[in-house]
């Protein structure tokens, strides 16, 4: 089945791997090298080859910050001659502190180019920065605060008819939650999150709250 973006016949296949140049007693020091091409079955206008250069921290699941950090540069180059394309800086963070055994604090940020539903603008760059902070009340119960601001800014295809050329989206979020542990592993939640997205273009607009529960399972063996 095709979805929107012809994701469904997307083949992505990286041409080199990672290279891990040293270890260090508490982290992992990587620089990782790749060359890609994306193919698209479905919506070949999508179709591109980039280079990603990065160099990459991994701590250990023993040392006090928990997770890893890539700081990189891609070179993004559609096949399609419309289509724009995109050099500069790439990130992906995801790092966890925990204080004491009782509170927890984790830092989640992303950079990096990302495909677009829409034919005349068909990819965007993404940037995003989110954070979150546990507190354990009393026994299994605990409290979650959370926000995130995040930015899309998008590349138009040449001769394309759009609203407003080249656009920025900016999104924010913030909520909260209790939870509940059963046992080590699982977590039963309660949250409540205010999402919004602001554009230029009506459609793309939107804000309200989003509630629901959640259930989260951990295999791992690390807090």
């Amino acid at each position: 089945m095709r979805d929107r973006l012809g994701l469904a016949g997307l083949l992505s296949q990286p041409l080199a791997g990672d290279f891990l140049l040293d270890e260090l007693p508490l982290h992992d020091l990587d620089r990782p090298s790749a060359l890609r091409q994306d193919r698209f079955e479905f919506d070949r206008l999508r179709n591109s080859d980039s280079v990603n250069v990065s160099g990459a921290l991994r701590f250990d699941p023993s040392a006090l910050i928990k997770g890893g950090a890539a700081i990189g540069y891609r070179d993004f180059k559609p096949l399609s001659p419309d289509l724009p394309s995109y050099r500069g800086s790439t990130m992906a963070v995801d790092l966890t502190y925990i204080l004491l055994g009782m509170s927890r604090f984790t830092f989640v940020a992303n950079r990096d180019v990302q495909y677009s539903y829409d034919i005349n603008q068909p990819y965007y760059l993404q940037t995003s920065l989110n954070g979150s902070v546990s507190q354990q009340i009393f026994g299994p119960v605990d409290v979650v605060v959370r926000g995130g601001v995040g930015r899309l800014e998008y590349r138009d295809r040449a001769g394309a008819v759009v609203a407003v050329s080249n656009r920025v989206d900016r999104i924010e979020s913030y909520g909260g939650g209790i939870g509940y542990h059963v046992g080590r592993d699982m977590r039963i939640g309660v949250n409540l999150d205010h999402n919004r997205r602001d554009s230029q273009v009506e459609l793309r607009q939107y804000q309200g709250w989003l509630y629901g529960v959640s259930v989260t399972y951990s295999t791992g063996s690390g807090s």
